[in-house]
């Protein structure tokens, strides 16, 4: 529903171990997110990224250049209010 008012990309990033690879595409595959859902095999993402991923789920929003400008640890009922409105602040227009 975001995407009707604002145009802007959205990525789910597994951080899980390589063998659980298998079930990680079965339950993408299960849910038909309209998102992309990407397996991170390597465990490289956490490397680049600020805290190293600990504590999951993180939520990141990135400008159009590709600085992080939110970026929250685990989820609570309501923060996706707020982070709408962040994405609404800096989505492409």
């Amino acid at each position: 529903q975001w995407q009707e008012e604002v145009d802007f990309n959205l990525y789910a990033v597994s951080t899980d171990f390589q063998k659980n690879y298998a079930n990680f595409v079965k339950y993408v595959d299960k849910a038909d997110w309209p998102w992309e859902a990407l397996h991170d095999t390597n465990r490289e993402f956490r490397k680049v990224l600020p805290g190293a991923l600990n504590g999951l789920p993180q939520t990141f929003v990135f400008d159009k250049d590709g600085k992080i400008v939110y970026h929250k640890r685990k989820y609570s009922t309501g923060d996706e209010h707020k982070l709408f409105e962040i994405v609404k602040k800096y989505a492409v227009q």
